[in-house]
């Protein structure tokens, strides 16, 4: 959905202003993201003297958030660098931390409040109070409140709430309903996969397939998930959401390997945005990518994909090989007893009409296909993906 944020200047209790950030409709806690440029009041405050809090319960609190900064050229400013990447604001005096036009406050919906009096906010003793009322547009509905406050000197202690967990070495994601573990030797394989404390994964699983064409020499270059190779760069820890960027390439042997892209990964307390890159250089004639996670001590007993009539039983061990016949379907979810998956492919519209996409799941007992721990023993689950011939070229991140 499209979260409406409606921005109230409490500072005298004059100007109002309206604008928009985007969110998605899920039964979960969900981010609001907060632009610079719509919170001017605070544009050069310093950001250590930013607050935000929410009334619940008859009591005016400080909730978790985070200031993510930009600089110049609209790129993160990481809390750790690991690629000699900016871990300071070129936009900012030597040495301090202000809150920038290009910067992004960020919070959940699940901290949300009631609408705070006039006196109580009075008592805060801000400099700076902006108000954020968060409505559902398809109902009009208000979801809450919060409200963002500046202090000249002394604000009050931070949330001491953390919902995200970033652990660099070995390379680990968790939060209170998942954690995310991924491989010490290949940087784009996820090798461990927890929901609400039960591991469900072998591994990420990547089968590519490219038809290359020169003159009269044809040839097929396959790969998988170890021949995603890269580097980090940097990673963001906050309590509220998690960035961490890494540089990826395929190598597609005899010394050839794709162009190097930037991939930003977004991790946050229920979900996570996890980029796939798709990359069609001059000479590729075709390409198939065949992307999901192969389970392993899973208890899914439905499987539904978009387009699919029916939400199909499954049941482990016998032999399946189910494709959805909805062309150019874009989510799949797994459920069982004690949780749920929902898998969210989101394409660029430039590129959607020619990228033919259909959800699957494979549940066969005899599969092997290497490399993998176990061998054909849990469904693997995800997306299939074939290019047409007007395919764009260049990189381009699902």
């Amino acid at each position: 959905m499209k979260v409406l944020v409606l921005l109230l200047s409490i500072v005298c209790l004059l100007s109002v202003k309206t604008v928009w950030c985007q969110s998605v409709q899920l039964p979960i806690a969900v981010p609001v993201i907060i632009e610079g440029q719509q919170l001017a009041q605070f544009t050069g405050k310093s950001i250590a003297n930013i607050r935000v809090f929410s009334l619940k319960n008859h009591k005016l609190s400080s909730i978790p958030f985070q200031i993510d900064q930009r600089n110049s050229e609209q790129d993160w400013v990481w809390d750790v660098t690991q690629n000699h990447s900016p871990i300071y604001d070129d936009e900012d005096p030597k040495g301090q931390q202000l809150f920038d036009h290009n910067d992004q406050l960020v919070f959940l919906t699940k901290d949300l409040g009631e609408q705070a009096a006039p006196s109580r906010l009075a008592f805060l003793s801000a400099t700076i109070i902006q108000q954020i009322q968060v409505l559902q547009p398809e109902s009009n509905r208000a979801l809450g409140r919060v409200y963002i406050a500046y202090f000249n000197s002394t604000p009050p202690p931070l949330s001491s709430v953390r919902y995200m967990d970033y652990h660099p070495k070995p390379l680990h994601i968790k939060s209170d309903s998942y954690q995310i573990s991924y491989s010490d030797k290949h940087i784009a394989l996820i090798d461990q996969l927890s929901i609400n404390g039960y591991e469900l994964i072998d591994r990420l699983k990547i089968r590519g397939e490219a038809g290359v064409g020169f003159l009269f020499l044809n040839s097929t270059i396959k790969f998988n998930e170890e021949e995603v190779a890269g580097y980090p760069v940097g990673y963001i820890n906050g309590p509220v959401r998690t960035i961490k960027r890494v540089i990826n390439y395929v190598e597609l042997g005899a010394g050839m390997r794709s162009p190097s892209l930037n991939c930003d990964h977004f991790f946050y307390p229920n979900y996570a945005r996890i980029p796939i890159l798709l990359s069609r250089s001059f000479g590729v004639k075709k390409m198939s990518l065949r992307i999901g996670l192969d389970f392993h001590n899973a208890n899914f007993q439905y499987f539904y994909a978009q387009g699919m009539v029916n939400i199909r039983k499954l049941e482990k061990n016998k032999r399946r090989n189910l494709l959805s016949d909805a062309n150019r379907a874009q989510w799949q979810v797994l459920s069982g007893p004690d949780y749920s998956l929902y898998s969210l492919l989101d394409v660029p519209e430039n590129i959607r009409p020619e990228l033919v996409l259909s959800p699957y799941i494979l549940y066969e007992s005899k599969l092997i296909d290497l490399p993998e721990k176990y061998h054909g023993m849990e469904p693997e689950s995800g997306f299939n993906m074939k290019i047409t011939k007007d395919f764009p070229y260049g990189e381009h991140i699902l």
